[in-house]
């Protein structure tokens, strides 16, 4: 979205892809009309920057608090194996927890 200028006139024109995906022009005009076009363009540019910048602050948060959940989650997994540990027990296989000494039976 530009003013182009052609003859020594000034001239708005958008910018935009097509679908093919090549960079078309569509000329919007000279004069007030055209002014006010781009400044509503303008004011959409600003208006969208804004929410791109929003949801950037917020992906930010996000991933803070998620990587404060992980450690806490890491924590209490320490908290849990270290309390079963103290109580005599141990992990089987990185599997059940297990008394030692603690033969189990065969249930059919």
């Amino acid at each position: 979205m530009a003013w182009e200028r052609r003859r020594h006139r000034l001239f708005y024109y958008r910018c935009y892809r097509d679908y093919t995906g090549r960079v078309r022009k569509q000329y919007i005009g000279s004069g007030p009309a055209a002014e006010e076009v781009a400044r509503r363009d303008a004011a959409e540019r600003a208006e969208r920057a804004a929410r791109r910048q929003a949801e950037r602050e917020l992906r930010q948060q996000f991933a803070a608090a998620s990587g404060m959940l992980a450690a806490f989650g890491r924590d209490c997994d320490d908290l849990a194996r270290s309390a079963l540990a103290e109580a005599g027990l141990y992990q089987h296989h990185r599997g059940e927890w297990r008394r030692y000494g603690e033969r189990r039976s065969k249930q059919a």
